[in-house]
Formats: structure tokens, C-alpha cells, sequence
């Protein structure tokens, strides 16, 4: 019975090049509650948190990190304060022996199907060089009607394809 209790679940996920990322509920969740619905919400960001098989083929995003107060936000940009973000992250690879790592950053745009700005290109470079010791990553905008993930394996960045999960796939 306890183990019942520890299990995830994925309903969604994305696809691109034989990855497959795997979205936990209570990430997608997150990402729900800080859609900006209305026209002084300013945009949302975090970092994303994962662990992934060894062959590379399966991603499960298992934690996202929320907004901080320390975090810059305003409608149309957003400045991740990393010293609270890095705490729940390093807390969470302790808990998981390791196999919970930085996968990337979400953050919100004001639009229904989000598409990444020059300057969100510019962030995922600088957190790809910030973390040499990752070959794979993963940023996700979350925009107002749909959801977006890019993957980025050995520095190159390609749109992902939405799936839904007709069977909830439990880790």
C-alpha cells in the first residue's frame, strides 16, 4: 500500500529525435496555476527537475520549481533569483541518491501558443554553458491555451511534439 502512495503519474508528455519526455501531474499542475489568464499577470518562471534512463530515451520531469519573491517578474520578461530555486534543487537530487537532476527552465508568455523570443534563446545558451556536465535539457513555455517544450541534446534545440497519454503511465 505504501508504494501505491509514492507512484507518479504522466498524462502528458513530449516527443522529438526517440526522447520522450514524461510530465509528472503535479508539474503540469504548476504550470496551470501560473498561466497568465489575465493582462497584469506578469510571467511565471522555475526550474525544471528530472531524471532520466540511462539510454537517454525516457525523461521523467518529475518537480518544477515555482516563482520567488527574490525572482524578477513583470508582464514580458522574467529574471530567475537562483539561490531559492538551487536550494529545492540540490535538496532534491540529495533525496534521490542523485538521480534527480537540472533538467532546465519554464517560464509563462502572454500569448495562447508560445514560440520562444531571441532572448529565450540567449538564456538556454547561457544555462547550457553555465552546466557543461549535462548533455540533455529541456525549457518549456507555457503559454495560454498550449504548452511548448524544446530539447536541447549536445547544445541543439528542437521543438518537441505534444502527446497526450490515453493511459496514465506511472513511474
Amino acid at each position: 500500500m505504501r508504494a501505491l502512495l509514492k507512484m507518479k503519474s504522466y498524462k502528458i508528455g513530449f516527443v522529438d529525435k526517440g526522447v520522450l519526455l514524461l510530465v509528472e501531474d503535479s508539474v503540469q499542475k504548476k504550470w496551470d496555476e501560473h498561466r497568465q489568464k489575465y493582462s497584469d499577470t506578469p510571467e511565471a518562471c522555475g526550474i525544471l527537475m528530472a531524471s532520466i534512463d540511462s539510454d537517454t530515451s525516457r525523461i521523467w520531469l518529475e518537480k518544477a520549481t515555482v516563482p520567488k519573491k527574490s525572482d524578477n517578474r513583470t508582464r514580458f520578461t522574467f529574471k530567475i533569483s537562483g539561490k531559492n530555486h538551487q536550494k529545492e534543487l540540490d535538496l532534491e537530487a540529495k533525496n534521490s541518491g542523485g538521480k534527480i537532476r537540472l533538467l532546465g527552465t519554464w517560464h509563462t508568455h502572454p500569448e495562447d501558443d508560445p514560440s520562444p523570443s531571441q532572448a529565450d534563446f540567449r538564456g538556454w545558451e547561457r544555462q547550457q554553458e553555465a552546466n557543461p556536465q549535462f548533455r540533455e535539457f529541456c525549457f518549456v513555455i507555457v503559454g495560454l491555451k498550449s504548452t511548448s517544450a524544446y530539447l536541447s541534446v549536445n547544445n541543439r534545440i528542437t521543438k518537441m511534439k505534444f502527446i497526450s497519454l490515453n493511459t496514465p503511465t506511472e513511474k
